[in-house]
């Protein structure tokens, strides 16, 4: 976006007078751009002063109120640029605004509170900060001491309860024992040994006369190595889209077909709108391609009367799945429960075809 078309552009995204693409545009360039976002803060106030200053016009007064003032903040700073700007007028002109008008949009700060007995630079606060400081570290050395006195006091168990587990899984070794102290032959005779000892004996023990709890560690030890861990970070253009998507508002979408008469009392097309979302696109549907192209397309939006309501030009054609769709945004607010036109013209005299819809509004409904 150049700067000739920054100011008009951005007045009326506040405005609410820009179509879904063009306000996605603008909030994508906030987030990739930060002179544009303090740009786009000081156009912001640049439409306060208009407002203030009876600048904008009858139609951009109408969409200030409606698309902007829809927030308890923005109210509340709008009218403190009142205050501040009466207030500075009667300085000029002599008077002075009572401050007591001010009271209810300034924050004041309290004193903080001082205590005789503490240091100069220990405010209370600093002293609250410090005493819940001190119960943590408190409350958690003595948490640790207590686990370790109480692992300590555990172990002389645990390694008892082994020693019973080995005695009572290994029968094999205990009686390999006995026999050695029931031998008759000395221990120095090597034939006699060999005759008395058990054939079936294993110098090696195997993995199936091991004790319960060194099985399960060493397979434990096994099933750690065999996973892999991915640690991932998100990136920031992860991050960014999740920004974007969460800046964005849902919007109201819907597919019109032309052709129908102006003089309906009712028609089939039935446009359920849900207040909540404050943008609505249609989708209109070209029975024929213009033969100037998307040259001076522009569209008329009127009520049954015939009254026009809103006028959209410099409209562009897209084809979707060989259609010709004209893509038309409005806010939501615009419509009433009633029956509206919408008329597209190649330009004021050449008219294409007229879309009949009547608009039918239901808290929560959901868009087509």
């Amino acid at each position: 976006m150049n700067e000739t078309t920054h100011e008009s552009q951005l007045l009326s995204y506040f405005l609410g007078e820009l179509s879904a693409n063009e306000n996605e545009r603008i909030e994508s360039a906030c987030f990739d751009n930060d002179d544009f976002a303090s740009q786009l803060l000081f156009a912001e106030e640049d439409l306060i002063k208009l407002y203030l200053g009876e600048e904008l016009k009858a139609q951009q007064k109408i969409h200030f109120e409606q698309n902007y003032l829809t927030s308890d903040a923005r109210r509340e700073r709008v009218e403190l640029c009142k205050l501040l700007k009466l207030k500075s007028s009667n300085r000029v002109n002599g008077g002075d605004l009572p401050n007591e008008s001010l009271k209810p949009l300034l924050v004041k700060t309290p004193n903080p509170v001082k205590f005789p007995f503490l240091p100069e630079n220990l405010t209370p606060r600093v002293f609250a900060t410090g005493l819940f400081a001190s119960l943590l570290l408190t409350i958690g050395f003595f948490g640790a001491a207590g686990i370790v006195f109480y692992s300590n006091r555990t172990e002389p168990e645990t390694a008892q309860n082994k020693t019973f587990d080995n005695d009572e899984q290994s029968p094999s070794t205990s009686q390999t024992f006995q026999s050695d102290s029931t031998n008759p032959f000395p221990k120095n005779d090597i034939s006699a040994n060999d005759s008395q000892q058990p054939k079936n004996v294993n110098k090696t023990p195997s993995k199936k006369n091991l004790p319960k709890q060194a099985a399960a560690v060493e397979k434990l030890n096994e099933d750690k190595t065999d996973k892999n861990y991915n640690f991932s970070i998100p990136s920031k253009s992860a991050s960014a889209d999740n920004n974007k998507q969460r800046f964005r508002s849902p919007v109201n979408r819907f597919t019109l077909f032309g052709g129908a008469s102006r003089d309906q009392s009712v028609t089939e097309q039935v446009v359920s709108l849900d207040d909540s979302n404050r943008t609505t696109d249609l989708s209109l549907v070209l029975p024929e391609t213009p033969k100037s192209g998307d040259k001076n397309l522009r569209a008329e939006l009127q009520n049954a009367e015939g009254a026009v309501l809103q006028v959209q030009t410099d409209l562009k054609i897209t084809t979707n799945k060989e259609k010709k769709i004209v893509s038309i945004s409005f806010p939501t607010s615009l419509f009433e429960e009633k029956q509206y036109v919408l008329s597209l013209a190649e330009n004021e005299n050449t008219s294409i075809t007229d879309y009949v819809f009547r608009v039918k509004k239901k808290v929560g409904a959901t868009s087509e």
